[in-house]
């Protein structure tokens, strides 16, 4: 009797991709795994991929396609994961692709390892024809519990810097909703995530590509709502301090450094009264969760030096940075 591969529900948030959206969708069709559940939400896109969207359903019966007014890239995904079905989701970016192996290597391995979750490298690229051939049919792969996978999300471990690159046993983040109306919404979620799994399998192997646009929020002029950074770290950080207190030092070490990120893009890219807003978020920031000397003691180097003239004269310790031109 053949066993039946689990479904994996593939959610795709679609906004003024019309460039790049057939991409994307032939790199998910042309699965070498094929029970899949293509999940197109169209957020109100105003310009020519509802209609692809649509084109795409009728060509492919596994495509479902959602229009919806727009409410942002988390609202899409949230009414995504309402709509799955499948045992496993994914999510995909609609500028991006994948590998053709990409679910056929991360279910086997989530099937043998009994994960919740398993992971692989990402590529970023600038161009739209760059690609990748990974042609090793073996990979190593690394399992771990959820303290050290909260231990690699701490040190911007690349594998977790987005969520793109993994699949989920939907048991695990099905009430887990995005914050629609945030930026930085991937910082807000993986956190809580983690903490719900218990194992998850990291494969050594490059199967998503994260295309660079240069249109992108991340590419936007730095204003306020880049601070929605800070927010998702201070979240992490409550969680963090009542989970996993062990690692809270190390935690608030990692949002001072974005603290000082933050600052030292205030200072060189805004001005006037957006400046000075962004400044007191910031600072009330660093007064909450500034190291002690005890627990800069536990540092060394020029990591222990930076930590401590930002406790000592945040300000001062950015603007020396941006004369050094570290963190850039």
């Amino acid at each position: 009797m053949k066993i039946l591969e689990p479904k994996i529900s593939v959610i795709v948030p679609v906004y003024k991709v019309e460039d790049y959206l057939d991409r994307c969708v032939n790199s998910i069709v042309n699965q070498t795994y094929q029970n899949l559940e293509i999940i197109l939400v169209d957020d109100g896109s105003p310009d020519k991929c509802p209609e692809m969207c649509d084109v795409w359903a009728q060509k492919d019966d596994r495509i479902k396609v959602i229009h919806k007014t727009n409410g942002g890239v988390s609202e899409a995904r949230n009414v995504g994961l309402s709509n799955a079905n499948g045992e496993y989701i994914s999510f995909v970016d609609s500028d991006d692709w994948i590998d053709n192996f990409f679910y056929e290597r991360l279910v086997s391995k989530l099937n043998s390892s009994g994960c919740d979750i398993v992971a692989c490298r990402y590529l970023k690229v600038a161009s739209k024809e760059e690609s990748c051939i990974d042609s090793n049919d073996s990979y190593n792969t690394r399992i771990i519990d959820n303290y050290e996978a909260m231990k690699d999300v701490i040190s911007g471990d690349i594998v977790w810097q987005v969520i793109v690159n993994k699949i989920y046993k939907k048991e695990l983040i099905s009430n887990i909703l995005f914050e629609v109306g945030k930026r930085h919404e991937d910082d807000m979620w993986t956190y809580q995530v983690v903490g719900l799994s218990h194992n998850i399998a990291i494969v050594d192997y490059v199967g998503y590509f994260y295309y660079q646009r240069k249109d992108s929020f991340m590419c936007d002029r730095y204003n306020l709502k880049r601070l929605d950074a800070l927010e998702a770290k201070t979240l992490r950080q409550q969680y963090i301090e009542e989970y996993y207190p062990d690692l809270s030092i190390p935690a608030k070490a990692d949002l001072l450094g974005c603290c000082m990120f933050a600052c030292q893009s205030v200072i060189r890219f805004m001005e006037s009264e957006e400046k000075q807003k962004a400044k007191q978020v910031i600072i009330e920031c660093v007064k909450k969760y500034s190291l002690t000397k005890q627990e800069l003691a536990l540092f060394s180097g020029k990591k222990r030096f930076w930590l401590n003239f930002a406790c000592k004269n945040f300000f001062m310790c950015c603007r020396i940075r941006n004369l050094l031109r570290i963190g850039f």
